[in-house]
C-alpha cells in the first residue's frame, strides 16, 4: 500500500571556486625597481611609479573576488532551479501516490458526496480488498534520494534546498493511513463519535467491495445494523459474538471477511484486533497497527447517520438496476441432503423438481424438465462434482418413483462414484470407461432408444412425454464428460442429437467436466438452460458455464459451493448438500417390491455364461448369449440344425472349443461324440457312413468332431475319400475343410 519506491537523481553541487591569491610579488616589483631608479638618478619623479603597481595589483585582486562571488552566486541560482525541477518531480510522485491510496481506499466523505456513484470494480470481478482509509495523516515517502556528499564550505541556500528536498521526499502529506480490514479493526473512545466513526467504515467497505461477491451482517437491533440493513450487501443480522458492530465477507470464500468492533475503552476490544482506533475530545488516534508509522493522530470526518442511510439508498437502487446484487441467507460450509428430501413420490408427468442444494433464500430447487431440459455442470478436482451428482440423483429418486424417472450413470473416473446409486430401483444401467466396443454399444443403444421413444409416443397418439403415462423420463448422468468425448469423439454427435430431441422425448443429459469451455459443443449448450459451476480454475471456463467469472474465486476449501443460472437468469450463490449412506439406503428402500424397469443399456456381455443364463424354450440348442445394442438387449444364442445345417466353431488352444460344442449339443436327442484316437475316430465314421447308405434314421443325430484338423488329417487320404465321398453330407463339409486346412483346396 505504500507504492513501488523510486528514485530521483539529485542535481550536481555548485563547483567550489578557486580561492584568489593577492599578488604580492607584484605588487612588491614596481616599489623595489622604483626606489632603484630614484637612488640611481636621484629623481624623486621615479618615486611616483613605486604607487602605480600596488594600485594595479590591488585593483586586479580585487576585479578577480568580485567575478568569484559572481560566479558562485550563478552556479548557486543554476542549482536552485535544477532544485525546484527535482522539488517538482517529488511533488508529482507524492500526489501520484496520494491519489493512488485515496482511489484505492477514498474517505467515507468522498464516497458519500459522490452522490451514490457506483464503483467500477462493483462490475468486476470478486475484488478481495478489503482495504479501507482510516484517516490522513503524513507518511513514510516513496522516494529515495540520490546521497549527496556536502562539502565543509556549503552555500546555505543549497544546503537548505538540500534538506527541503529531503523531507519533501521522505514524507507525504495528508496521504490516507491505508488498513487491511481483514485484521480486525477495534473503534473506542465517545460513543457518538465512534457510532459515526464506524459508519465511515461501513460506507468504505461498502464501496469497496462488490455485493455480488461480497455480503455484510450487523447485530441485531444495534445501531450499525440500520445502516447494513439498507446496504445491497444485506444478508441479515446474524453476528452476535462479542463487541461486533459489523461483519463483511465473501460469498465465495469463507477465509476473506473482516469484522469491526467497537466498545466505550480499548479493555472492552477483543486481543485479536490488528488495528485499533482511540477517539478522545474529538481528536482521532491510531492506536495500533502493523506499520508503525501509521501511528498516532490522523486528520478522519465523521460520517453521520442521514449521510450514510442516503447513499446505501442510492447503492441499493443502482445495483439492483445494474443486477449486481447477490446478497441474501447466510451459506454454510456444509449441508446435509437428508432435510432437503422430499418426504413423498410424485406423479407428476411434467416435473422432476427437487431440492438439492441451500441458497440465498432458502433451499434450491432443480427441475430439469422445466429448468432445463439439460444441464452443464463445470468443476475441477475437489470442488465436489462427484458429490452433486449424486445428491441430485439421489433427490429426484426420492420424490418420484421409477415409474417416472430413471436414471442411467455414465463415469469416466474408473467406475466407482456411481456404485452406491446402483441400490436403486430407478438405475438402469452404470457404464464405467468406455473402449472402442463399449463406445459402439453406447452408440447403438441411446439411438435404439431414440427411436423406442418415438414409437411410443406414436403408439400413444401424443406429441410429447409429458402426456405419455406408459414412459418414465430418462436422466443419462456423465461425469468427466471431457474424458468420455476425447476418448470417443464419435459421442459428440450422439449427444448433440439427444440434446436437441430430448425435450419431447424425456431424456435429459446431466453432463459435467473440469473443463467446460470448448469442450461441451454449442449444439448441446444451445440446449442446456441449466447451468452450475463449481470451483474452476480458469476464469473463462465460469464464464462459459453460467455467464460470470466469479467461480473462479471459490475457495478450495469451500466443497459443494457454486454458481447456478436457470434459463439465463441471474446467478445465485448456492452450497450443493452431501449425501449419506442413510441417505441412500432409504432411498433404495422406497421401492422395493416395484416391477423391474426396462432398461434402455444392456451391460457388456459376461466372461463366463452359465447354462442357466441362457435358458431356452423353443427349438435348437442355446448355447450362448448374443448382444443386440440396437434392440436394447441380448438374447440366447441358437443353433437349429434342420435350418441352419452343420456347425463350425474355430478358435486357439484353451479358447474354449470344447465347451462350445458341449453347449452345442446337451439339447440333442442323440449325440455321438467322436474320440480322439485317430483308429475310434475313423470306425465311428465309418459305421455311421454304413448306417446311412443302409437308409438309416438320423435326423436327430449330431456328430461332435473336436480337434477336425488334427483327426482328419490324419485318416488314410485315398481310402477317406473311397469310403466318404458322396455318402453323407456331413463328410462332404468335413472333406472340404479337411482340404482347404490342408491348403489344397481344388
Amino acid at each position: 500500500m505504500t507504492g513501488e519506491r523510486q528514485r530521483i537523481s539529485m542535481p550536481d553541487l555548485p563547483e567550489r571556486p578557486r580561492k584568489v591569491k593577492f599578488p604580492l610579488i607584484a605588487t612588491l616589483a614596481p616599489i623595489v625597481l622604483s626606489v632603484a631608479i630614484w637612488l640611481v638618478t636621484g629623481s624623486t619623479f621615479a618615486l611616483i611609479f613605486a604607487g602605480l603597481g600596488p594600485a594595479t595589483a590591488l585593483a586586479t585582486y580585487a576585479d578577480a573576488r568580485r567575478g568569484t562571488r559572481k560566479s558562485r552566486r550563478a552556479a548557486v541560482r543554476r542549482y536552485l532551479e535544477l532544485a525546484d525541477g527535482v522539488r517538482t518531480q517529488i511533488a508529482e510522485v507524492n500526489a501520484r501516490v496520494r491519489e493512488d491510496r485515496v482511489d484505492q481506499a477514498p474517505s467515507a466523505a468522498a464516497i458519500v458526496a459522490s452522490g451514490g456513484t457506483l464503483p467500477a470494480r462493483w462490475g468486476m470481478a470478486n475484488s478481495p480488498e478489503f482495504f479501507i482509509a482510516l484517516g490522513q495523516a503524513s507518511s513514510a515517502g516513496v522516494i529515495d534520494l540520490d546521497r549527496v556528499e556536502r562539502p565543509a564550505e556549503l552555500d546555505s541556500a543549497v544546503s537548505e534546498s538540500i534538506d527541503a528536498l529531503g523531507g519533501l521526499a521522505a514524507r507525504i502529506a495528508a496521504s490516507p493511513v491505508v488498513a487491511d480490514a481483514r485484521l480486525g479493526i477495534g473503534v473506542y473512545g465517545e460513543e457518538v463519535l465512534t457510532r459515526a466513526y464506524v459508519r465511515s467504515l461501513i460506507v468504505q467497505l461498502a464501496w469497496s467491495l462488490s455485493p455480488k461477491s461480497h455480503w455484510i451482517t450487523a447485530p441485531p437491533g444495534g445501531e450499525h445494523s440500520l445502516l447494513a440493513a439498507r446496504l445491497p450487501h444485506f444478508r441479515g443480522t446474524d453476528v452476535t459474538s462479542g463487541e461486533v458492530a459489523c461483519e463483511f465477507g465473501a460469498h465465495l470464500d469463507p477465509e476473506q471477511h473482516a469484522q469491526v468492533f467497537a466498545g466505550l475503552t480499548e479493555a472492552d476490544l477483543p486481543s485479536a484486533c490488528g488495528i485499533v482506533v482511540g477517539i478522545t475530545e474529538g481528536a482521532v488516534a491510531i492506536k495500533r497497527h502493523p506499520d508503525r508509522d501509521a501511528r498516532g493522530e490522523v486528520l478522519s470526518p465523521f460520517t453521520s447517520r442521514v449521510e450514510s442511510m442516503r447513499w446505501a439508498a442510492l447503492a441499493v437502487a443502482k445495483a439492483t438496476r445494474e443486477g449486481l446484487t447477490l446478497a441474501g441467507a447466510t451459506l454454510p460450509l456444509t449441508v446435509a441432503l437428508g432435510p432437503l428430501l422430499a418426504t413423498s413420490q410424485s406423479t407428476a408427468k411434467d416435473s422432476l423438481a427437487c431440492s438439492v442444494a441451500i441458497g440465498a433464500s432458502g433451499p434450491i430447487s432443480l427441475d430439469l424438465a422445466r429448468h432445463g431440459p439439460h444441464a452443464v455442470i463445470g468443476g475441477t478436482t475437489g470442488s465436489g462434482k462427484s458429490e452433486l451428482l449424486i445428491s441430485w440423483v439421489l433427490s429426484m429418486a426420492a420424490a418420484y418413483s421409477p415409474d417416472e424417472v430413471t436414471f442411467l450413470l455414465v463415469d469416466f473416473k474408473g467406475g466407482t462414484a456411481f456404485s452406491s446409486l446402483g441400490a436403486l430401483a430407478h438405475t438402469v444401467g452404470i457404464i464405467s470407461d468406455l473402449d472402442q466396443s463399449g463406445a459402439n454399444r453406447a452408440l447403438a443403444s441411446l439411438r435404439a432408444e431414440l427411436r423406442h421413444r418415438e414409437a411410443e409416443l406414436v403408439r400413444a397418439g401424443v406429441r410429447t412425454i409429458d402426456h405419455a403415462d406408459s414412459i418414465p423420463r430418462l436422466v443419462i448422468v456423465v461425469d468427466e464428460f471431457a474424458a468420455m468425448t476425447s476418448a470417443n469423439p464419435d459421442l459428440h454427435g450422439l449427444f448433440a442429437d439427444l440434446a436437441s430431441r430430448g425435450r419431447s422425448l424425456g431424456i435429459h443429459l446431466v453432463l459435467c467436466t473440469q473443463r467446460p469451455n470448448g469442450v461441451v459443443r454449442d449444439s448441446v449448450m444451445a440446449n442446456a438452460d441449466l447451468r452450475i459451476s463449481l470451483r474452476v480454475n480458469n476464469r473463462a471456463d465460469s464464464t462459459s458455464v453460467v455467464g460470470v467469472d466469479s467461480a473462479a474465486d471459490i475457495s478450495p476449501h469451500n466443497r459443494g459451493r457454486a454458481l447456478v443460472q436457470v434459463a439465463g437468469g441471474p446467478v445465485q450463490v448456492a452450497q450443493f448438500a452431501i449425501a449419506s449412506d442413510a441417505d441412500i439406503a432409504r432411498i433404495a428402500s422406497l421401492s422395493t417390491g416395484t416391477k423391474p424397469v426396462r432398461r434402455p443399456w444392456c451391460e457388456p456381455l459376461p466372461a463366463v455364461v452359465l447354462p442357466a443364463d441362457v435358458a431356452h424354450s423353443g427349438p435348437g440348442a442355446a448355447f450362448g448369449l448374443i448382444d443386440l445394442p440396437s434392440q436394447q438387449r441380448r438374447d440366447a444364442a441358437v443353433w437349429k440344425p434342420g435350418e441352419q445345417g452343420h456347425a463350425l466353431i474355430l478358435g486357439g488352444p484353451l479358447s474354449g472349443k470344447s465347451h462350445a460344442s458341449s453347449a452345442l449339443t446337451f439339447t440333442s436327442d442323440n449325440v455321438i461324440p467322436v474320440a480322439l484316437d485317430v483308429e475310434d475316430a475313423w470306425d465311428i465314421m465309418s459305421n455311421l457312413c454304413d448306417d446311412l447308405d443302409r437308409g438309416v434314421d438320423a435326423t436327430n443325430t449330431t456328430v461332435v468332431l473336436d480337434d477336425l484338423d488334427s483327426m482328419v488329417s490324419n485318416f488314410p487320404y485315398d481310402i477317406y475319400i473311397r469310403k466318404f465321398s458322396g455318402t453323407f453330407a456331413v463328410t462332404h463339409y468335413l472333406r472340404d475343410n479337411y482340404f482347404c486346412h490342408a491348403g489344397n483346396c481344388d
